[in-house]
């Protein structure tokens, strides 16, 4: 429910700025980009403070290969220069691609909604939850309206920050929003709290919020973006708990002294006891493989990569993508991480699914 501040995942919340793009002077791009755009796989991951810098490198990049026309003095660099053309005439136009791109960003992130958006998100995670109530209602008041899936996105948060929304205040929610948006979203309410999104806080009932985020240090601050040295750059503070649930397999030493056997989750038992969903361990032996598995085993001879894979059922956020490879780059060992999921996912598509729409 988190708004991402990488390139990447800035780029699936364009669907909702207030001036569309215009196909005439912006080309289209979509999260299933082309691997052939190596310029989209060098940017994406980047914390989207450094992309004008990193854009402006390319750039001079681009213009140093382009300046060795005038060095060609003989035909066989003639040749090669000809030979490359259409490589850097691809480089050219990736380029006018990702700048327009990155400024229209740019003047989406400079506005103040988009600042009242992020402080809103980080009081959640950072504030007792009854300071969360004032600064969505001034979001959901402001005139013109915010799209409603930024709205649901903020209470789908102080619900899950909370364990749930305070009775009296999600009536009052339900109201403002009824009154803005249309009384059809009565439905809309209806699925989210199907889904389990959106629920009433039960009497007496506690947050795990807060031990969760000071167990596994889900706040980090002072995060610097041009140089991050923790999965949290990815959120400017906040780093997602399915990547530091992975970590606390992978990279048990950035939390707590364990034994270098400690295996699975071992040692974290009390603190997955708090974090929705069944947790299991199993572990398996070479000698449980069947005979057809042992066809496929590697030559014995060689070095046995580190594999560890991830399954993500619901969906990823690219985001999460980038925190996972940061987190392997970070990673001195010849370990990879390979991701499994059953699509990549942002807020807005995930609320957006959920939202009752009349024929």
């Amino acid at each position: 429910m988190l708004t991402p501040l990488t390139y990447a995942g800035l780029l699936g919340e364009l669907s909702l700025t207030d001036t569309p793009l215009s196909s005439d002077t912006l080309p289209s791009i979509s999260s299933d980009t082309p691997p052939s755009d190596k310029l989209f796989a060098q940017l994406g991951d980047s914390h989207f403070a450094v992309v004008g810098a990193l854009l402006h490198r390319v750039a001079r990049s681009l213009h140093d290969d382009y300046a060795a026309r005038h060095r060609a003095t003989t035909v066989a660099q003639l040749k090669h220069f000809v030979a490359s053309l259409g490589a850097l005439q691809a480089r050219h136009s990736s380029l006018r691609l990702h700048t327009a791109l990155a400024e229209h960003i740019a003047a989406r992130t400079a506005t103040p909604l988009f600042a009242a958006l992020l402080d809103a998100q980080q009081l959640m995670l950072a504030a007792d939850p009854a300071a969360h109530t004032a600064p969505i209602l001034d979001l959901v008041a402001r005139h013109p309206p915010l799209p409603l899936p930024l709205v649901l996105r903020l209470l789908v948060l102080h619900s899950a920050v909370a364990n749930g929304i305070r009775p009296k205040d999600l009536l009052l929610f339900k109201k403002e929003v009824l009154h803005t948006y249309g009384y059809h979203h009565l439905l809309t309410f209806a699925n989210l709290e199907k889904a389990g999104l959106l629920k009433p806080r039960s009497p007496n009932a506690k947050s795990a919020w807060p031990l969760l985020r000071k167990a596994l240090r889900l706040i980090v601050d002072d995060v610097d973006d041009h140089d991050p040295q923790d999965i949290a750059y990815v959120y400017s503070g906040y780093a997602p708990l399915s990547v530091r649930l992975v970590q606390a397999v992978l990279q048990k030493h950035l939390f707590q002294k364990l034994p270098p056997a400690a295996a699975g989750w071992k040692g974290f038992e009390d603190i997955l006891r708090h974090v929705p969903g069944k947790t299991f361990d199993e572990f398996q032996k070479a000698d449980s493989l069947s005979s057809g598995s042992r066809l496929l085993t590697l030559d014995p001879s060689q070095p046995k990569p580190k594999i560890t894979v991830v399954f993500f059922l619901g969906g990823i956020t690219w985001a999460e993508i980038a925190a996972l490879r940061f987190m392997m780059a970070k990673e001195n060992s010849d370990r990879r991480i390979l991701i499994a999921t059953t699509g990549i996912i942002d807020g807005n598509s995930m609320i957006e699914s959920l939202i009752y729409c009349p024929d």
